[in-house]
């Protein structure tokens, strides 16, 4: 499907108020997932965007070179979240995390798995 937009976001309960019939701000949260038409987009337009707009959190999924790269504002630039142990944590989204391997397992992991993962019961 080209040309189509694969991304999911975040919006605290605290910034709920950017929420009517369409989002009137910034997520806090974007996850994008690149496609080969749309790299350049996700790696450098989206990311710029997002980080003028204020966007606390970017994680761009690229299933063609099998990477998860994940960024946070800080004093208005990106600095990438490295992975320790295994694990990408979210600064956003407290007690989100994500074992990158799990993207590139075939087939994914079940979801009762992860959550338990997770700690969520």
């Amino acid at each position: 499907m080209a040309g189509a937009t694969r991304h999911l976001f975040f919006i605290s309960n605290e910034r709920g108020h950017i929420l009517s019939d369409r989002v009137c701000g910034a997520p806090d949260l974007v996850v994008e997932v690149v496609s080969p038409d749309s790299t350049a987009r996700d790696y450098r337009d989206k990311f710029d965007d997002y980080r003028a707009n204020g966007v606390k959190e970017y994680w761009v999924v690229n299933p063609i070179t099998q990477t998860l790269n994940v960024y946070e504002l800080e004093k208005q630039e990106y600095k990438q979240i490295a992975e320790k142990h295994g694990l990408v944590r979210s600064k956003v989204l407290k007690g989100f995390f994500v074992k990158p391997a799990w993207l590139w397992y075939h087939p994914f992991p079940k979801l009762n798995v992860v959550l338990r993962e997770m700690g969520v019961r």
